[in-house]
């Protein structure tokens, strides 16, 4: 079971890298707002906090060194490595 929710839970976040480097293009110096990356991928899980699941999938991205972050304020930034 474990094996599965991994490959599942990885596959996921193959897809959300793929949205972003689609994304990124259309925002200056290819850093993606959060609130657009949430709307766009419908991430509002009902019974699960605000922005949860797009926190795991990016940590998960950020300690494989894939993406990268930065906060202004109240709203995450995310791009692509490379």
């Amino acid at each position: 079971m474990n094996k599965v929710i991994r490959r599942v839970v990885g596959e996921m976040a193959e897809e959300f890298l793929e949205y972003l480097k689609e994304k990124e293009t259309q925002y200056q110096e290819r850093w993606v707002p959060s609130v657009r990356i949430e709307k766009d991928l419908d991430l509002h899980l009902f019974r699960v906090p605000k922005s949860w699941f797009l926190r795991r999938l990016t940590r998960m991205l950020e300690a494989s060194g894939e993406i990268e972050h930065f906060n202004d304020g109240t709203t995450a930034y995310f791009r692509t490595v490379g």
